[in-house]
Order: C-alpha cells, then structure tokens, then sequence
C-alpha cells in the first residue's frame, strides 16, 4: 500500500481507538475494515497493512513500540490526534495559525476612524471656505445696501413737481 492510503487508514482508524486502555491493533483494523465495508481481508493479507499501519503509528508516536506485547496503547501524541477529530486533523492542528496584524474589534473601529475622520478634515476645510463666502457676501450685501440708500436719497430729494405749472411741458399722452 502506498503512504497515502496508509494515512487515510490511520485517521479513520485513530478516531475509534480508546484512550487509556489496551486494544489490539489488529482487532481495531480488522473492525474499522468491516465498518467501512472494505473487500480486505486481514487474515488473507499479502500487502503486510498491519505492520505498515503499526510503522507509520509508531513513526508518527501516536502509539509505542512493544514488540513483546500483544496489545498496543496510546501515547499522549494519539490522544492528541484522536481528539483533534484524525490525522489529517491533527497535522493541521499543528500547523501555526495565521494571526492578524489587527483584531476583530480594530478592524470594526478602523473604517469607521477613517469615514469619521475624513469627515471632520472635510467640515474644517469646508468652513474655512463657507466663512471666506459669507464675508464677501457681507460686503456685497452691504455695498448694495449703501447704492439702495443713495438711490432712495435721491428720489426722495427730487423736487415736486407742480402739475398746473406751465414752465413744465405736458404729457399729452396723459
């Protein structure tokens, strides 16, 4: 068998292997063959499963080597990977986990720093600019207030106008 099959035998094997008490490898494998109705047949074994799945648990110290005993038990690093759900499981578990430069709580906090943030820059700069506004609307309003008063003053210095008096030429229209 090749190490890839192996290793799939293995992780689907480790799971129902029980934690601190004896068992015998080659009851287990015979009982995990039968529960997923494989056609191997291990008292017919040509291709030595057994010794190559004991090797790659022994290699791995998921069990220790006991060549005078019949019944094998797991060691801390089987416990581990029985727990961690197999072995393909486990060598994951291994792996280190990729952390992030921020958390959860500062990737929340950082969008809305910067929309918030942006905002307060653009109201500063935007006020600056609606006060230069308001000031030359306040000189133009005041410039149009003076030439308003100045037209007024002079209408209102007009002199009246006699509408019997003859030295005034006539509207015939009216």
């Amino acid at each position: 068998m090749t190490e890839k099959e192996i290793e799939k035998i293995v992780d689907g094997l480790i799971v129902r292997l029980p934690i601190g008490k004896d068992f015998p490898l080659a009851y287990e494998l015979s009982v995990y063959f039968v529960t997923i109705a494989s056609k191997i047949d291990l008292n017919k074994d040509k291709t030595h499963i057994i010794e190559d799945v004991s090797d790659f648990m022994v290699e791995n110290e998921y069990i220790k080597y006991r060549p005078t005993e019949v019944n094998d038990i797991l060691e801390q690093k089987g416990i581990d990977a029985k727990n961690a759900g197999g072995h393909f499981k486990y060598l994951e578990s291994l792996k280190p986990k990729k952390e992030y430069w921020l958390n959860k709580y500062q990737m929340i906090y950082l969008p809305l720093f910067i929309i918030f943030g942006s905002f307060g820059v653009y109201k500063y700069f935007a006020e600056k600019e609606l006060k230069s506004d308001y000031k030359t609307l306040k000189s133009d309003f005041e410039i149009l207030t003076r030439k308003y008063d100045s037209v007024i003053k002079q209408r209102k210095e007009l002199p009246k106008q006699n509408l019997n008096d003859s030295s005034q030429p006539k509207n015939i229209f009216e």
